[in-house]
C-alpha cells in the first residue's frame, strides 16, 4: 500500500503533462484583415518582425500553420491579410499574407505555435475545399502553396 499512493501521485502529477502536443500550442488569437492595399505593402519582404513558417495544412475551411520565431518574455501576434480577390489558376486559389508582431520582445528563446486560421471567416463567404491557398510570410517573401 505504500508504494502504490506515491506512484498514484507520480501518476497524477504527470497525467496533464501528456495532453498537449510537446512545445507547440494551437493559436486561435489571429487577426484577419481584407484590405487590398495592405496585402500589397505587406507582401513585399521585411514586413513585420522575423518568423519561419514550418508547415501549411489545409483541412476543409480552416488552415494550420506551424510558425517559429524568437521572444519569449511578451505576448506575440500574428495577422493574416487577403486582398478579397482570387489567384486565375485552375482550380482557383487565394492568396494570404502572414505578419508578425512580436511586440518588442528581445528575449532570445525559440518558440513554435500552431496557428489556426478560419477561411471562412476570413473571407466571410464559404469556402471551397478544392481552392488552393498561398501563405506569403511577410518578412522573408517566402510562398507556401497548399
Amino acid at each position: 500500500m505504500k508504494i502504490i499512493i506515491p506512484l498514484l501521485i507520480i501518476f497524477v502529477i504527470t497525467l496533464p503533462s501528456c495532453e498537449k502536443e510537446e512545445g507547440v500550442k494551437i493559436s486561435e488569437n489571429v487577426k484577419y484583415t481584407v484590405d487590398s492595399q495592405r496585402y500589397l505593402d505587406a507582401s513585399k519582404s521585411n514586413f513585420g518582425d522575423p518568423f519561419e513558417i514550418d508547415n501549411v495544412l489545409k483541412e476543409e475551411n480552416m488552415l494550420y500553420i506551424n510558425v517559429n520565431y524568437g521572444g519569449g518574455c511578451k505576448e506575440h501576434s500574428f495577422e493574416v491579410i487577403w486582398a478579397s480577390d482570387f489567384i486565375k489558376t485552375n482550380p482557383p486559389s487565394i492568396g494570404i499574407v502572414l505578419v508578425h508582431d512580436a511586440n518588442n520582445d528581445m528575449c532570445e528563446a525559440y518558440l513554435s505555435d500552431k496557428l489556426k486560421i478560419d477561411l471562412k471567416e476570413l473571407m466571410g463567404i464559404e469556402y471551397t475545399s478544392l481552392w488552393g491557398v498561398y501563405v506569403i510570410n511577410a518578412y522573408n517573401g517566402n510562398e507556401y502553396p497548399n
